[in-house]
């Protein structure tokens, strides 16, 4: 009973949609793939997003990032952070400011 309401709901809620094809080098749909995943969403409703988005600001938007990305620096920095957090090392302790920069 579940999965015939379940279809029902599903056939009346795509009767105002439109199926889009498009064309797409293969690499940036797999990309876009991946982003879909990262921010938990189908491909179909970040395009249709992005769509929305052109239609309502009159313009094209080219930037969003799901994931801050770090220079590799920074990732080492922030590894030793969440291990202090986790009490799996202990933080260091400097006298002074020459002491901390020396070991930078």
């Amino acid at each position: 009973m579940l999965d015939f309401c379940v279809a029902i709901c599903y056939n009346m809620c795509s009767m105002n949609q439109a199926i889009l094809n498009m064309r797409m080098d293969k690499k940036l749909k797999r990309q876009l793939g991946d982003f879909a995943a990262q921010v938990g969403l189908p491909i179909s409703t970040v395009v249709e997003s992005s769509v929305r988005r052109t239609l309502s600001d009159g313009s094209i938007t080219f930037s969003a990032s799901p994931v801050m990305k770090f220079n590799h620096k920074t990732e080492k920095a922030l590894e030793e952070a969440r291990k202090i957090m986790d009490g799996k090392i202990k933080s260091k302790i400097y006298k002074n400011a020459h002491e901390l920069l020396a070991d930078a």
